[in-house]
């Protein structure tokens, strides 16, 4: 790690991931939330969450492909048939101090490693790419500062970047990773992550779980990046307000008028 300070603007190669975690700065996952309201934003800001199972698998599908040396030092395989009911499993699990998974999350892991790397696009993309690259930048609107640890960052001969973000899904088809970028709103965190270094490009490699872990390269279309740039805007506004005011609100404190949901009024107008 080199000359990093808290609260610093920057690009940084070598940023250790615990240091880049508790380092100051607004990320995409706080974004997120405060589309919500500022409330959950603050919520999200103070609570201290473990790591879902799904979570675990996708860090170790991006060490495997990534950093396939540091994998053994990023989780630990459950030994097949032990017990966390016998005394021996139980003092097994409370001595590790790495996230604990399956042999067969860990094949997958693998599998869907060894299924980027044989991607034409998502092999050339790797190459030659920096890796885990933490970056600090102010958000000129409101002055907040925004942060991100992007998992491969790649400039060509004509000084071109571009950011490129591994994601693990059920379906990479066209369709089935499209309605994957609304349902997770990832156009939002291509656009954060373009900004945030300035990028000329987006892409995102996506992975299949299941076999035979079928891997495809979208890049995100300049429609899709305003849109979740857009998005990002008002959320550091609202950040900035609340930050500003030290009020944090949640939903209306009036009586609202609702409606069902279209899909439930075109099912009716049917029937």
């Amino acid at each position: 790690m080199s000359n990093f300070a808290p609260n610093t603007e920057g690009v940084w190669h070598d940023l250790p991931e615990k240091t880049y975690r508790e380092a100051p700065g607004e990320n995409i996952s706080t974004l997120k939330v405060a589309m919500k309201s500022e409330a959950h934003y603050l919520a999200e800001k103070q609570a201290k969450k473990e790591s879902t199972a799904a979570q675990i698998l996708g860090t170790c599908i991006h060490t495997a492909t990534l950093q396939p040396h540091l994998l053994a030092s990023t989780c630990v395989v459950r030994p097949d048939g032990m017990d966390y009911r016998s005394k021996e499993g139980r003092s097994w699990r409370d001595s590790q101090t790495t996230p604990i998974i399956t042999s067969e999350d860990f094949a997958v892991a693998q599998a869907c490693s060894n299924s980027i790397r044989a991607h034409k696009a998502a092999s050339a993309i790797l190459q030659g790419a920096k890796i885990e690259v933490a970056v600090f930048a102010i958000h000129e609107e409101t002055g907040l500062l925004r942060k991100a640890r992007l998992d491969l960052v790649t400039t060509d001969a004509n000084n071109s970047t571009t950011v490129a973000d591994i994601k693990t899904c059920d379906d990479a088809s066209p369709d089935g990773f499209s309605r994957a970028i609304g349902k997770w709103d990832y156009a939002s965190q291509a656009s954060f992550y373009t900004d945030i270094i300035g990028a000329s490009f987006f892409c995102f490699i996506a992975v299949e779980k299941t076999p035979p872990y079928a891997c495809a390269v979208y890049c995100v279309d300049a429609e899709s990046l305003q849109i979740g740039r857009d998005r990002n805007n008002v959320c550091l506004r609202r950040i900035a307000q609340a930050k500003k005011t030290g009020i944090y609100p949640a939903y209306s404190d009036g009586i609202e008028m609702i409606s069902a949901p279209r899909w439930m009024k075109a099912q009716a107008a049917t029937e």
